[in-house]
């Protein structure tokens, strides 16, 4: 009986145990992991970035930040920069161009631990702050107008804002410098236009790029501009007849364009003479509205394009060059040197309203309908242009160019 006893209670005892362990491993299990958050102001750089690692949104699984302590390797080197304490924020900046992984762990007051992390990626710093620019070859030369460009090969420390082009005539008492602008594109080959040369004249020409750091030139090359070739027919074609109405047209050589040396005067379509006089048409040809204007020239010529007419006003020097030597008003002959012989023919608008006659003449352009048209005028104004709040019909001369 008494050793019956004894058994009982040892049993009861070794049961009390095992249930205080089995409350004691369900209570320890019961705990949360915590939860590691790692942020950082910007994961790329260079050597000279200040990196700043935040980990104050860590917990112990319950949101208590202040139960538990950081640890961290700051290149992932497997080595721990910072052992474990409270510093939940530190600063670093990397030494070498590399992508780096920065681990963050973090651990509670009952040893469990979570971890997080972040890559950050080092370049190199700029070491050549300004764009590097060549000059290309000048092409396309007349006597007053020419072709010239550069390429980008590298924007340096930022984005290149503007490129173009620089150029002066070759004469060391003349500092004179002309320049274009584009601010469209960077990297690359580009074109330009230097208008208003001088004929038989040697100068120079450099590209050039800017950045936020500064301007960069390409190499100075020199090129010269032609004698032209106004006042010669095209070649190979001194004159052109109309198969549809036997009207002979001579031609003439503007630089690289043929042109007609007088207006249209075929009669097809909406067309005037001025004031409803024919011995205008004869003069200074006949007067078309648009749609007739478009389709006018016979075959092998075209209506010229605003590149034609900003070509050619760029092509000559002066006015007077392409202006006949009679029928302006106010002294305002040229000299026809060119032989485009460009008489003022004035033009017609809504309820026969004719304005203008030798005071200006006025083309159609084929861009852009009804509002786009050259102007010379007996001031010797000559330029591509526009009508501005101008709408209605109206009826302008028609000088075709030899379609290429």
């Amino acid at each position: 009986m008494k050793t019956l006893r004894l058994f009982c209670a040892m049993a009861i005892m070794i049961s009390g145990i095992i249930l205080a362990f089995s409350c004691e491993k369900n209570e320890e299990s019961s705990t949360p992991d915590p939860v590691a958050i790692l942020t950082v102001n910007t994961t790329s750089g260079t050597p000279s970035t200040v990196f700043i690692f935040n980990a104050s949104d860590s917990h112990d699984g319950l949101h208590q930040s202040h139960t538990i302590q950081y640890r961290w390797d700051l290149n992932g080197d497997g080595v721990w920069d910072i052992e474990w304490g409270d510093n939940y924020s530190t600063q670093y900046s990397f030494e070498l161009p590399a992508t780096y992984t920065v681990i963050l762990e973090v651990m509670t007051t009952e040893g469990k631990i979570a971890r997080d992390s972040q890559m950050i990626n080092i370049e190199e710093e700029a070491t050549n702050s300004l764009p590097v620019v060549a000059t290309n070859p000048v092409f396309e030369i007349s006597h007053t107008m020419a072709t010239g460009g550069g390429t980008v090969l590298d924007e340096g420390g930022s984005s290149v804002s503007m490129r173009g082009l620089i150029w002066k005539i070759n004469d060391p008492n003349n500092h004179t410098e002309h320049r274009t602008y584009d601010t469209i594109g960077t990297l690359g080959s580009f074109d330009q236009l230097m208008i208003n040369l001088i004929k038989d004249t040697v100068y120079l020409v450099k590209a050039y790029a800017m950045n936020s750091f500064g301007i960069s030139y390409g190499e100075e090359l020199m090129f010269s501009t032609d004698g032209g070739a106004h006042g010669e027919p095209c070649e190979g074609m001194a004159s052109f007849t109309d198969s549809r109405d036997g009207q002979v047209y001579g031609t003439v050589q503007m630089g690289k364009q043929c042109w007609m040396d007088r207006n249209m005067t075929y009669n097809t379509g909406i067309n005037y003479c001025y004031e409803n006089n024919s011995e205008f048409c004869d003069l200074y040809g006949r007067l078309y509205e648009w749609e007739t204007a478009i389709n006018v020239c016979p075959e092998g010529w075209r209506l010229p394009t605003n590149e034609d007419w900003f070509w050619l006003t760029g092509e000559v020097a002066i006015a007077e060059e392409v202006k006949s030597i009679e029928g302006w008003f106010s002294n305002g002959n040229g000299t026809n040197s060119s032989a485009f012989n460009a008489w003022p023919g004035g033009a017609y608008f809504d309820d026969n309203n004719f304005s203008f006659v030798t005071e200006r003449a006025y083309f159609w352009s084929a861009d852009d309908s009804q509002q786009w048209h050259a102007l010379l005028t007996y001031e010797n104004e000559f330029r591509a242009t526009y009508f501005q709040n101008l709408d209605g019909d109206k009826a302008l001369s028609v000088r075709c160019i030899k379609d290429n």
